[in-house]
């Protein structure tokens, strides 16, 4: 189902490419949810970073009336956060922070985020 590892009780699976899922405390978030198995369980949200095909997909199989959906310049249904901005999460509390590359033309800073959870 993807590679894991468990640091201070928080499980964290790289599914492939950006695609990972943080659980926590009973509550389960998917970032950039391009490559997943057939078979996840649901999300309580997902996060998104940037706007790039594989980065903003929708995701019905981790999708359900009590997800919430996040996402800096992604033109996706859901929540639109800026750069500082937060969100609170089932009690959880999601920050965007600058997210970009330094050697790279691509994903200039303010295009993208990273998010603290």
């Amino acid at each position: 189902m993807g590679n894991s590892t468990i640091f201070s009780g928080l499980k964290v699976t790289l599914f492939g490419h950006a695609s990972v899922m943080l659980e926590a405390d009973g509550l389960r978030f998917y970032i950039d949810p391009f490559v997943l198995p057939k078979s996840v369980e649901a999300a309580d949200a997902i996060l998104y970073t940037h706007g790039h095909f594989d980065h903003c997909v929708p995701a019905p199989s981790i999708t359900n009336q009590n997800t919430i959906s996040i996402g800096h310049g992604c033109k996706l249904p859901g929540r639109v956060i800026e750069i500082g901005g937060r969100e609170n999460v089932k009690g959880a509390v999601v920050e965007a922070v600058h997210a970009y590359n330094i050697s790279k033309p691509f994903h200039p800073k303010g295009s993208g985020a990273g998010y603290l959870v």
